[in-house]
């Protein structure tokens, strides 16, 4: 469940969370805010072996997630050309609301 995003304003926690599980790769995608209080995808990659679990995390800024988007809609034109992405929809993010 997200939390509302205007009224918590903690940098690294989490307001929403998702995960997918497979047999090899679990991923975990948190939308945080940074230091800045700019809203980030938490990306976290765990990587299952027989030596363990190893873990992968990168941070996204979320004004990068259309370009992806994007992206990877050319990538599935170029090479398959039978995947289409539905239309992403708009969210207003509150991407300058900084604490008073």
């Amino acid at each position: 469940m997200a939390k509302n995003l205007r009224d918590h304003l903690n940098p690294n926690e989490e307001l929403a969370f998702e995960e997918i599980i497979s047999k090899f790769y679990d991923i975990s995608l948190y939308l945080v805010r940074d230091p800045k209080y700019q809203l980030c995808i938490k990306l976290v990659q765990k990587k299952k072996t027989e030596n363990g679990i190893f873990n992968f995390p990168y941070i996204i800024p979320i004004n990068a997630v259309p370009w992806i988007r994007k992206t990877i809609a050319r990538i599935l034109r170029e090479y398959d050309d039978s995947e289409r992405l539905p239309p992403m929809p708009t969210v207003d993010f509150p991407f300058s609301y900084k604490r008073n």
